[in-house]
């Protein structure tokens, strides 16, 4: 439990974190407006899916009013991979005034994750190039969870075509049964059905 200060200077807000069974793979938080003295919960993360690792807490526009990143585990085990070795796309919300709550935002992405997009295209297509020419394995398998896991980033921030576009760069690399299981896992994701579903 701990106090925050999320919707400005005078504002004061009480967040309560709660792990699971699961330690850092279910993480849930709850924050709860206490500003007017009336308690109201402005966020609850399970209504937008499961999630793990710590929250994130970033001022986009620089307007005082703070947004937040969740980790989303809707692509947990994704191909039977390891837990660790998932992807876990950034869940980023925003406040919405009229409504008094945060809500799941597409296209809210902080400096650094857009350098950390840049920088992923960069290192993909190299050792794409370089898997072209060894067709190493190991190579092979860390390029897969690369490409897979930059997919889900970009899916998750609204970006449609570039995620797709890219997923298509790399066949052989991934497949039609990658591109089915996403799409699968997207059907059953809370966040990505809220942003979709957003203007």
């Amino acid at each position: 439990v701990g106090v925050s200060k999320l919707l400005g200077p005078d504002s004061q807000q009480i967040y309560v974190v709660a792990t699971g069974p699961g330690a850092v793979c279910c993480t849930n938080h709850w924050v709860v407006d206490i500003t007017s003295g009336n308690p109201k919960i402005i966020f609850r993360s399970q209504d937008f899916g499961s999630f793990r690792q710590p929250m994130e807490v970033f001022d986009a526009n620089k307007d005082g009013i703070y947004e937040l990143v969740q980790f989303d585990s809707c692509m947990r085990y994704f191909g039977n991979d390891c837990g660790s070795c998932s992807p876990a796309p950034r869940a980023n919300f925003r406040y919405d005034k009229a409504k008094g709550k945060y809500f799941p935002a597409k296209r809210v992405v902080q400096d650094f994750v857009k350098d950390q997009f840049t920088n992923s295209e960069k290192w993909i297509e190299e050792k794409y190039k370089q898997w072209i020419e060894t067709q190493d394995l190991t190579l092979r398998v860390d390029l897969r969870r690369s490409v897979v896991a930059h997919v889900a980033d970009l899916l998750h921030v609204g970006e449609e075509k570039r995620a797709w576009k890219l997923f298509g760069k790399y066949r052989g690399i991934v497949d039609y049964g990658d591109r089915k299981e996403i799409k699968r896992r997207l059907a059953d994701c809370k966040f990505y059905k809220a942003i979709k579903s957003r203007k």
